[in-house]
């Protein structure tokens, strides 16, 4: 989903997406469940899609962009309706980065110019932007008044720490790391860990 979206394109995208993956889960609606794609770009489509997509395709969670979508963050105040349509629906939200770049606030620009920039983007886009993202409902002070809304978040946030930030990196480099400028010879955990290591069996000095 990219910012400069017709509203109306994006919300079209994401009922095609869902009517798509409704028929797909068709063909074995006992072990096959899916999470509704909403578009933010227009709180009353979402509002609607949302509802769509739960009371009639049968969707068991909804899915959106956790970046923000033309200069709006999910905590703004107009996402409230959302959120309050999604909580009396009862399902969890959740959230996934979109492609590297594809928005203009995405930690990923950084790397933009880095010649292993997809590697580093990747690695780092999708933990840093959910984490992020999981906060700011706390900040608005929403985990406190409507727990089941706030707190029901599914994110492939992943642990960006370690061990999970290695195991992250390291995925992130066989997926991409072939076809990057640079190429090293390990994994990148294997760089990073032993001086992880070597850390922690270091006492440390009391002033």
């Amino acid at each position: 989903m990219h910012d400069d979206l017709d509203p109306r394109v994006a919300a079209a995208l994401a009922r095609a997406h869902n009517d798509w993956t409704r028929d797909f889960c068709a063909h074995n609606p006992d072990r096959l469940k899916f999470a509704a794609q909403l578009a933010f770009h227009d709180v009353p489509a979402a509002i609607a899609e949302a509802r769509r997509a739960v009371r009639t395709l049968g969707a068991v969670a909804v899915i959106g962009n956790p970046n923000p979508i033309g200069g709006h963050h999910i905590h703004d105040p107009e996402f409230e309706p959302l959120w309050d349509a999604i909580e009396e629906l009862g399902v969890p939200v959740g959230f996934h980065p979109t492609g590297q770049s594809s928005l203009r606030d995405d930690i990923a620009h950084r790397f933009l110019d880095h010649p292993n920039g997809r590697v580093i983007g990747g690695a780092g886009r999708n933990p840093m932007e959910l984490h992020a993202r999981l906060r700011e409902p706390r900040r608005r002070g929403r985990a406190r008044t409507s727990p089941p809304a706030a707190l029901r978040l599914l994110s492939r946030a992943r642990a960006a720490g370690s061990p999970g930030g290695f195991w992250r990196l390291d995925e992130t480099w066989e997926k991409f790391g072939p076809g990057s400028e640079v190429q090293i010879s390990a994994l990148p955990s294997e760089y990073f860990l032993p001086a992880v290591l070597r850390s922690r069996r270091t006492p440390t000095r009391r002033s």
